[in-house]
């Protein structure tokens, strides 16, 4: 079991590039038996691009969400409080690792009868198989090329530092 969260071009773009190393949620998936997450680009892109995989979810108050997240939050202080508003318990997933797909998946190629979710849905192993698939390809001897491991730019910046 895997979750499908949709999100916003410009904070895929920051998830899969490092700068942002938590997604904010205003809701929060109650299933967390599967640190997977395949992400669902909006509109215009409207395409899973890859997958995050999940240290923690921190469930509080905004603002103590943003003191303990703010200096990898990708987002400014006045985007962040705005998108809360009202709310006295916001969700930060903590990302752990990530993975880009070499190749960009249509959902409703696989999905039957997709639509993007508000927020999130569930997908079964056999979706996340086949999405993982038309990702990533299959290797020479037909089988999913998948990476033997996932892109974790902070242990490069340990190794640098």
């Amino acid at each position: 079991m895997a979750v499908l969260l949709s999100i916003k071009p410009i904070f895929a773009n920051r998830l899969f590039s490092g700068e942002k190393r938590y997604e904010f949620r205003k809701a929060i998936y109650g299933r967390r038996d599967s640190p997977t997450i395949l992400v669902y680009v909006s509109v215009p892109v409207q395409k899973i691009i890859g997958e995050l995989t999940v240290e923690r979810v921190i469930s509080d108050h905004p603002a103590s969400i943003w003191k303990k997240t703010s200096a990898h939050a990708g987002i400014d202080v006045d985007l962040f409080f705005a998108y809360f508003q009202g709310r006295e318990v916001g969700h930060a997933i903590k990302v752990a690792s990530f993975a880009r797909y070499k190749n960009e998946v249509v959902p409703s190629m696989i999905i039957p009868d997709f639509t993007p979710p508000q927020s999130y849905m569930y997908l079964s192993e056999a979706l996340v198989s086949e999405i993982r698939q038309a990702g990533w390809g299959r290797g020479n001897d037909g089988k999913c090329a998948i990476p033997s491991s996932t892109i974790n730019p902070w242990l490069l910046d340990k190794a640098v530092h």
